[in-house]
């Protein structure tokens, strides 16, 4: 699934389901979207991809969230992106 797909979908979200987050969740998935823009843009503030600045690295923290990975596991895939069952485990395995 192309990152642009992630964001749309995201960005539907923001505004109307992720209001019933807590507002704690709700910054981390603001967060979230950020850092997915980062990601499609290539914005680093390194070469090295082990290194916890890089952006894939923050969103698996973000994802540490229980309220806000409970939150993206309500949203199944299936036509989007048929190996992964549901937002979280999509973002948990993205790579750029």
């Amino acid at each position: 699934m192309e990152i642009d797909k992630i964001l749309i979908m995201l960005l539907r979200f923001d505004g109307n389901d992720a209001n019933f987050l807590s507002a704690e969740s709700r910054r981390k998935f603001e967060r979230l979207i950020i850092l997915l823009m980062r990601v499609k843009y290539n914005i680093r503030y390194c070469d090295s991809l082990e290194c916890n600045c890089q952006p894939e690295t923050s969103i698996r923290e973000l994802l540490e969230d229980e309220n806000l990975a409970q939150f993206l596991k309500g949203y199944e895939l299936e036509r989007f992106a048929p190996k992964e069952k549901n937002l979280y485990e999509l973002l948990q395995n993205i790579h750029n």
